[in-house]
């Protein structure tokens, strides 16, 4: 199928942060219309969805749809459950969490979400829920899940 196209195939450093953003925004909007609750790797599956049809060459897609998956989840709030144990803080991620839990596991919803749900809570749930989700941080960051899932 190679040489079918006259258009030069793209490379990472070809896409903005800026385009990329418009891929994450699409793909998280895709995936909170299927689910309140989503993993890492639905929101690569949604990126996938949005960049099919556009031609990388080899090796390249892979590194565009991890960039966009980070600004993605970088948009979202991060579930995060009650630890089951004390995890002492030389095995903590710089972001708090512990080096023990699979990121591949984590679970994620969008804040626009998440503010709808806080609409109907009692007062004190809803301010925590909403300070939670327009807290200005560089990653994706956490509520505790207890409080996101006791509306639905």
């Amino acid at each position: 199928m190679g040489g079918r196209s006259d258009l030069p195939a793209l490379r990472n450093d070809d896409l903005t942060d800026a385009m990329l953003a418009d891929v994450a925004r699409a793909a998280l909007a895709a995936r909170s219309e299927r689910s309140w609750v989503f993993t890492q790797a639905n929101v690569y599956a949604d990126v996938e969805r949005q960049l099919h049809g556009v031609l990388f060459a080899r090796g390249e897609r892979a590194k565009v749809s991890e960039r966009a998956v980070g600004l993605a989840l970088g948009r979202a709030v991060k579930l995060s459950l009650p630890e089951r144990t004390h995890v002492p803080k030389r095995f903590r991620a710089p972001d708090g969490t512990s080096q023990f839990a699979r990121a591949a596991s984590w679970q994620y919803a969008t804040a626009e979400l998440l503010e709808a749900v806080a609409a109907g809570l009692p007062a004190d749930v809803a301010e925590f829920v909403q300070a939670r989700a327009h807290a200005s941080a560089p990653r994706a960051h956490s509520v505790p899940v207890a409080s996101a899932i006791s509306a639905s």
